[in-house]
C-alpha cells in the first residue's frame, strides 16, 4: 500500500472522528468493565497466590432515528490474554412501515435472565455472559405491532443462527411505571446443548410499589423424542426483591434455580446483599451468597467498596471468602472499574 493511499485511509479516518465529535446530538454511548484481582488458596499447591483478569467494553448508537428508520448498534470487546477482538452484539434497524406496524432487521443475542441486581458488581464476576439461560444470538426479520391499549407491543421475529439453526419467536411486552412484563413462546430447530428441537415458554416480569422491587425471570423447555433425546423438560427461574430501607441503604434477596438433563443437572444460587451511600460518593455492599451445584455446597463473603467518581465512573475495591462447605477456603481482592460515557443518561 503506497503512502499516498495510507494517508488518504488516515485522512477519511480522521474526518469522520472529526464529524463524530462535532456532532453532539448523535446517541453515543461507551462502557469500560474491568475486573482485576489476586487470591489465595492453601489447597492449590505449588500455586497458592494466583491473579486473573477480565475486560470488557460497549460502545456504539442507541436509537438513531434519520427520516423515519432507526438504527441500534452496539460493538464490543473481550480481553483474553494478550488480543482482544471487536465483535458485534447488537444491529438493529427498522422503522414503521404503516400505523402501528414496525419492520425491523438485525442481529442481537436473546435468552433469560439478565440485568439483575444480584449479578452486578463487582464487574464481570460472573462471567462476560449476558443472560443466565438459553442465550443464543438472533439474526433475524421482526414484524411487530404497537395497539394502542394495554400491551406495548407483539413481536414475531423470524430467523436463527447456524447452530440452533431456524427458530421462530412470537413475544408481547408492557412497560408502565409500575408493571414491565414480556411472555414469549419459541421454537428452536436445535437447542444449544441437545441436537434436537426444543419449544421455549417465557416470562419475565418486574413489579415497583412504594420501596419495593420484584424482579423474575421463568422459562421452561420442552423437548420432544427426537433422535437420541429423550422427551423431557428443562426449568429455569430467577428471581429478586430489593428494599428501599432508606435514601441511602438497600437490602436485596436474589435467587436462581436451573434444572436440566445434562451436567451440572441441578444449579441454585441465593444472596444477601445490603447496599449503603455514604454521600455521593462512597457505597459500602456487603453480602453472602450460596451456590450449590448438584450436592455440593459452596459459600461466598464478600465486602465491596465503591467510589462514585464521576456520574457514569465507578471504582470499586473487594475482599472476599469463599470455601465449599466446610472445607478451606480461598481469599480474593479485586479492582472493579465501571466507567461510561452516556449523553442521554
Amino acid at each position: 500500500m503506497g503512502s499516498t493511499t495510507k494517508h488518504r485511509i488516515l485522512t477519511l479516518v480522521l474526518t469522520l472522528f472529526h464529524a463524530i465529535l462535532a456532532a453532539q446530538q448523535l446517541p453515543l454511548f461507551a462502557e469500560w468493565k474491568s475486573l482485576n484481582k489476586m487470591y489465595y488458596d492453601s489447597a492449590q499447591k505449588g500455586k497458592q497466590i494466583s491473579w486473573d483478569e477480565h475486560y470488557r467494553a460497549q460502545f456504539g448508537l442507541r436509537e438513531m432515528s434519520h427520516k423515519g428508520i432507526v438504527l441500534d448498534l452496539t460493538l464490543e470487546t473481550e480481553q483474553f490474554f494478550d488480543e482482544s477482538v471487536i465483535r458485534l452484539q447488537t444491529l438493529r434497524i427498522g422503522g414503521k412501515v404503516a400505523h402501528a406496524w414496525v419492520l425491523t432487521a438485525g442481529s442481537y443475542l436473546h435468552g433469560f435472565g439478565s440485568d439483575f441486581y444480584m449479578d452486578d458488581q463487582p464487574a464481570l464476576v460472573n462471567g462476560y455472559k449476558d443472560f443466565n439461560y438459553q442465550q443464543m444470538r438472533m439474526n433475524s426479520l421482526s414484524i411487530s405491532y404497537l395497539p394502542d391499549a394495554f400491551l406495548s407491543d407483539i413481536t414475531l421475529d423470524l430467523g436463527g443462527n447456524t447452530h440452533n439453526q431456524l427458530t421462530a419467536l412470537v413475544s408481547a411486552h408492557h412497560y408502565s411505571d409500575v408493571l414491565k412484563m414480556g411472555i414469549s413462546q419459541e421454537f428452536r430447530t436445535f437447542d444449544n446443548h441437545w441436537r434436537s428441537p426444543v419449544f421455549i415458554s417465557g416470562l419475565d416480569l418486574e413489579l415497583t410499589f412504594h420501596r419495593f422491587t420484584m424482579k423474575t425471570s421463568s422459562a421452561v423447555s420442552v423437548f420432544p423424542d427426537y433422535g437420541s433425546t429423550m422427551e423431557h423438560q428443562e426449568v429455569f427461574a430467577q428471581t429478586e426483591l430489593c428494599w428501599q430501607l432508606s435514601s441511602k441503604t438497600k437490602l436485596a434477596l436474589g435467587a436462581l434455580r436451573k434444572d436440566t438433563h445434562f451436567a451440572p443437572k441441578n444449579t441454585q444460587r441465593y444472596q444477601v446483599r445490603l447496599e449503603h451511600d455514604y454521600g455521593n460518593k462512597f457505597s459500602v455492599k456487603p453480602l453472602t451468597e450460596y451456590n450449590r451445584i448438584n450436592a455440593d455446597g459452596f459459600w461466598t463473603h464478600r465486602m465491596n467498596l465503591v467510589y462514585h467518581a464521576l456520574p457514569l465512573c465507578d471504582l470499586g475495591v473487594y475482599y472476599d471468602y469463599s470455601h465449599f462447605d466446610a472445607k478451606p477456603g480461598r481469599h480474593g481482592m479485586g479492582i472493579s472499574l465501571v466507567f461510561g460515557f452516556d449523553p442521554a443518561s
